[in-house]
């Protein structure tokens, strides 16, 4: 079997440099010493060297470190969507060698080489089931990239929004969005649907919730807000890293690390938000509680078989394990892989259409 990201690391001679610093790069650096791999330096963009520390070393530039070890291969330790980043990782890779470990945003699972041989018959349903080559395309880069730890595979993708994509449904009168953050995928949806008549809308963190309630102040469109996290029951939840890339939602009997802080947030059930009414899109990106929140809608979709966009990027079970609960409701929908560009591979959704929706 073709060697993963961490058995390449651990072949490799040259000196292994981090590019950046922060959460990810912690997770990063973990993953990496639990394979027996570790880094010899950190560098970041000049823009942010300023003198900054990392880990009890001193955070070098780009230019130090070429001075200071002359080749080197790199492990990226933070992500970036934007367009001038991303070419600043393909210009690293063409030089050195850019290895970018996929590691979870929530839960503690990461996949490896080990990951993948156990998962891989489940990984090859989810690839079957796919409902044209653009989605089977994608997943082959998907799972390229999280074998390799290249990120080539992720600059392959074309830069387009989901609510652009042209096997979205035709009209949407009624939207829910479970992780609603301020409003920024409800205002998505409204430009691609101006005809839309009723907006759902939930968000947990706090701070979120309240732009997402003067954003919405201002609609015209019958609106109902809960500050709340999805999930399959009532309940309470810790909400960790609220407002960052990293944020995730788990129960109570989730262990936090040291560096973790955690707020309790409320819990509720799509069906018992949505009360009985009959969306016709349901929106999932809630941090790693996909599963759960997808439970807690099985009423809604089994009644009104709902369009749904389902995030699928925090843990690297979801690539498999949410379509197969989402068949497992008896619906026969058609699914679709979408993801807009970055590195890692961030904002993969599942696009799941019914006949009647499409």
């Amino acid at each position: 079997m073709e060697m993963d990201v961490y058995a390449r690391l651990g072949t490799q001679t040259l000196p292994i440099l981090m590019y950046g610093m922060g959460n990810g790069a912690e997770k990063v650096l973990a993953a990496l010493s639990a394979h027996g791999i570790s880094v010899s330096d950190f560098f970041a963009s000049d823009e942010f060297v300023r003198g900054q520390s990392f880990m009890g070393k001193k955070v070098l530039s780009y230019a130090a470190a070429c001075e200071k070890y002359g080749d080197f291969a790199v492990v990226l330790g933070f992500g970036s969507d934007r367009e001038e980043v991303l070419q600043r990782f393909a210009a690293l890779d063409s030089v050195h060698g850019l290895y970018a470990p996929d590691v979870p945003v929530a839960g503690d699972e990461v996949f490896d080489g080990a990951f993948y041989k156990a998962h891989e018959a489940e990984y090859a349903a989810a690839r079957a089931i796919l409902a044209d080559a653009a989605s089977r395309a994608m997943f082959d880069d998907i799972m390229e990239y999280r074998r390799s730890g290249s990120v080539r595979p992720l600059l392959r993708t074309k830069r387009c929004h989901w609510s652009r994509d042209a096997r979205m449904p035709r009209k949407v009168r009624c939207y829910a969005d479970f992780g609603a953050y301020r409003g920024d995928t409800v205002a998505k949806m409204l430009e691609a649907y101006p005809g839309m008549e009723t907006v759902f809308a939930m968000e947990p963190d706090a701070r979120s919730f309240a732009r997402l309630q003067q954003y919405c102040a201002g609609l015209s469109q019958s609106v109902q807000l809960a500050c709340a996290a999805a999930w399959s029951e009532e309940g309470v939840l810790r909400f960790c890293g609220a407002g960052s890339r990293s944020a995730s939602l788990q129960d109570a009997s989730f262990a936090l690390s040291h560096t973790e802080k955690a707020t309790s947030v409320p819990a509720l059930s799509a069906d018992a938000f949505l009360a009985g009414a009959a969306p016709d899109f349901l929106k999932f990106d809630v941090e790693g509680a996909e599963h759960a929140a997808l439970c807690g809608a099985e009423k809604t979709i089994r009644t009104h078989r709902p369009t749904l966009l389902v995030s699928a990027y925090h843990r690297p079970q979801d690539l498999y394990d949410l379509p197969r609960l989402i068949s497992s409701f008896g619906v026969p929908y058609r699914f679709y892989l979408l993801r807009d560009r970055s590195v890692p591979a961030w904002d993969i959704s599942y696009l799941c259409t019914a006949e009647e929706n499409a």
